[in-house]
């Protein structure tokens, strides 16, 4: 799996002078795939607001990158038995769909020529660095010197466009372009920060409520793993299988009067109320196998109960 690094070079005089001189430091010696990072022209303000900035945005990370573990976390722990999904549900801008660059054109191979705006940029090029794990002694040496507003037209020209994949990660990072709808450039650094930190808490918070759900909320939406037990369910059987049923509580002396008429693939007398909270209960049934997909089928058709394969 490749590792990404975000660098910023002090410039030459242009920052196309900077990008060949990271470009032949690192491929001399086979350490990254280089990638430009467009930034916009943001409002810098007095060093005296970039300083006080500086630990707030330190602080910021750090809490950004926890909350965004925490969802990944989740996400695995919704996705259970399914883990190997876990992949293609982290993804950037939440969608896995294509949206064409402006220029339009064939998707690249990957990894592709290095692409920037040329609109963009300020002292120092940011390039997102795909690492190979290599000397880190042979580093980049670029030269000092104010970097140019635009890259070189020549490397305008060699634009190769493209269709986003926003979801796919590696390409959100490699072709990333700043989102001027939520953070608009006009707008101080520190209010943009503020923007993130208020976004970032949102989700925090929605995720606080989630798991408290999860753990504390009916049966409806909390985990049942850590309500049911080995013994509650019939293992190693080549015809039988145990299924769990959520009943509403008005209903539960419905259920135990007539799930033995559901079919008569149901073991009589297999019923177990494992569990209980305020509104409903969670029982166990025990019947044939080929016939427990058809069983749960048309039952939740009828709506009376909820049925867990």
């Amino acid at each position: 799996m490749s590792e990404y690094w975000l660098i910023s070079a002090p410039g030459d005089k242009t920052c196309q002078q900077t990008w060949d001189t990271l470009n032949n430091a690192t491929k001399s010696g086979n350490l990254s795939v280089n990638y430009k990072f467009p930034i916009p022209d943001l409002k810098v303000g007095t060093l005296d607001q970039l300083v006080g900035l500086s630990d707030d945005l330190g602080k910021l990370d750090t809490f950004v990158e926890s909350v965004t573990r925490k969802v990944a976390q989740y996400l695995g722990e919704v996705l259970e038995d399914q883990r190997d999904k876990l992949h293609e549900n982290l993804m950037a801008n939440n969608t896995g769909e294509t949206c064409a660059d402006p220029g339009g054109g064939e998707p690249p191979p990957t990894p592709t020529s290095p692409v920037c705006d040329s609109a963009y940029s300020d002292q120092h090029g940011c390039w997102p660095c795909e690492h190979h794990h290599h000397s880190e002694g042979e580093a980049s040496q670029p030269s000092s010197g104010r970097c140019s507003p635009r890259w070189d037209e020549e490397d305008d020209d060699e634009r190769t466009h493209h269709i986003l994949t926003q979801g796919d990660l590696p390409t959100y990072l490699t072709r990333f372009q700043w989102d001027m709808a939520k953070y608009p450039i006009k707008q101080s650094l520190r209010n943009i920060a503020d923007i993130i930190s208020k976004q970032v808490g949102q989700i925090d918070a929605d995720l606080k409520v989630k798991q408290i759900l999860k753990k504390f909320g009916s049966l409806l939406t909390r985990n049942l793993a850590d309500l049911v037990k080995k013994e509650h369910f019939i293992l190693d059987s080549e015809y039988l299988t145990t299924l769990l049923v959520i009943v509403p509580k008005s209903m539960f002396n419905d259920w135990n009067a007539n799930y033995e008429k559901i079919t008569n693939m149901i073991v009589p007398r297999s019923t177990q109320l494992i569990h209980q909270d305020n509104d409903y209960g969670l029982f166990t049934v025990t019947l044939f196998k080929k016939v427990s997909f058809k069983v749960k089928k048309v039952e939740e058709e009828q709506r009376k109960y909820v049925w867990i394969v």
